[in-house]
């Protein structure tokens, strides 16, 4: 059962097709344009001597809507123009509605707003007739459809150090995933390359207390906003540059808690390289979800950071010999004392450590309002 929807700038919602349709006396008319597949254009290059061409890019155009509206109310004039003010506020220049589509599919949105004035059928008296008909003018900046968000929370159970997400893209279009970090946090979050089957990460700076981070991997958007911090996004020093593909299902997304926060400060210090190798964090965290799995976390809770530093210290000395020589130099700088100096100035207890969580936001999208 298909059903179509709006939802104005100011949050009333009236049904105009399918079930409950008319419920403030408005109605879909036939032969509304710009539903269905989103607009786009390809570039094509040709050589001199060349047979044919090659495309070399496309571009997805913001999507116009011409939807076309009747208003009833046959009751009297003032109640018709009562109806009719109703519908026209519904869109607005400035602020953004929803056209929602419902089916078997799941419901949909588009981000729409006024960018030509209506066009209003007024051959009759409309209100003496308690009817007319207005084609709304809208204009989509993005052009796809919105799928329904998830919000998939994570928790660090003290063990998890190296854990997986599963999600999903049921869309037909690249899903660029969101974040939210709630601080105190020292998190490596997963840029994983579904082209080549390969993991990839983007290290997140240590989060201090208040500074909670929203990441957003999308390239047109910002990347990172922390609040109360706007030059934190400066001290990001990897970047997403790879989306979840369409139609993936039930993947294993992997995500990490860093046992050194602000380590590299001491890599930096100590004249080696600025960075402690991602694939020593990466080692050093598998091998945590080992040493851990025989504690408890009421057991871990009570650890002084001198026991948490010391045992992390013995995962890194595993990892440091996967590693050869860089290992090495790393293992030597980073020590079990500087390792707990390093989770006091962080989370200044060891319990802290163990509250660390994440929450992953995804949202389909597709080209049509069904289907696909």
């Amino acid at each position: 059962m298909l059903q179509v929807q709006i939802k104005s700038h100011s949050g009333e919602v009236f049904t105009i097709y399918g079930e409950g349709q008319g419920d403030r006396g408005v109605f879909l008319l036939e032969d509304p344009v710009g539903l269905m597949d989103a607009p786009l254009t390809t570039s094509w290059q040709q050589s001199t001597c060349g047979i044919g061409a090659r495309m070399t890019g496309v571009t997805y155009e913001p999507r116009d809507v011409h939807l076309p509206l009747g208003v009833v109310c046959p009751s009297s004039p003032e109640a018709w123009r009562a109806v009719d003010a109703f519908a026209r506020q519904a869109f607005s220049v400035e602020k953004e509605s929803h056209i929602i589509v419902k089916s078997e599919d799941g419901t949909r949105y588009l981000n729409v707003r006024l960018f030509d004035a209506p066009q209003m059928d007024i051959k009759r008296d409309p209100g003496r007739a308690g009817y007319a008909a207005t084609i709304f003018n809208l204009r989509a900046g993005n052009p796809m459809w919105q799928g329904e968000r998830e919000v998939i929370e994570w928790d660090f159970t003290g063990k998890n150090f190296y854990d997986h997400i599963k999600v999903s893209n049921p869309g037909d279009r690249p899903l660029w995933p969101q974040w939210i970090l709630p601080s105190p946090a020292s998190i490596v979050l997963p840029d994983y390359d579904f082209d080549n089957g390969r993991e990839q990460w983007v290290r997140m700076p240590f989060q201090a207390i208040g500074q909670d981070v929203l990441v957003d991997t999308r390239p047109d958007r910002e990347e990172a906003v922390c609040a109360g911090h706007p030059m934190w996004l400066a001290t990001l020093p990897d970047h997403f540059v790879h989306p979840i593909p369409p139609h993936t299902k039930d993947f294993e997304l992997p995500i990490i808690v860093n046992p050194y926060p602000f380590a590299d400060a001491v890599m930096q210090a100590s004249g080696l390289p600025t960075r402690i190798p991602t694939s020593f964090i990466v080692a050093s965290a598998k091998t945590l979800v080992g040493d851990f799995s025989q504690f408890d976390i009421e057991t871990m809770r009570q650890w002084s950071n001198e026991d948490l530093a010391s045992r992390i210290y013995s995962a890194a000395e595993t990892a440091a010999k996967t590693l050869e020589e860089l290992g090495a130099a790393v293992i030597a700088t980073i020590t079990a004392g500087a390792l707990s100096l390093l989770l006091k100035g962080t989370f200044t207890v060891a319990d802290k450590f163990f509250d660390q969580k994440a929450a992953l936001v995804v949202q389909p999208e597709y080209s049509r309002p069904w289907g696909l």
